[in-house]
């Protein structure tokens, strides 16, 4: 995991990778004792519009 990013959009983008990357691995075979739940396993953020 690298530093934080001050940049606000650049803080949300890397945001939105480390969630994705955790979110990725999945909790009955990953060996990091930090394991993400099952539900929230393969979860991926989505893109919002102006509509």
């Amino acid at each position: 995991m690298g530093p934080i990013p001050e940049n606000y959009t650049d803080f949300l983008y890397w945001l939105k990778n480390q969630t994705e990357n955790y979110w990725s691995q999945d909790p009955k075979t990953t060996t990091n004792e930090d394991k993400c739940p099952q539900w929230a396993y393969g979860a991926k953020w989505i893109g919002m519009s102006d509509e």
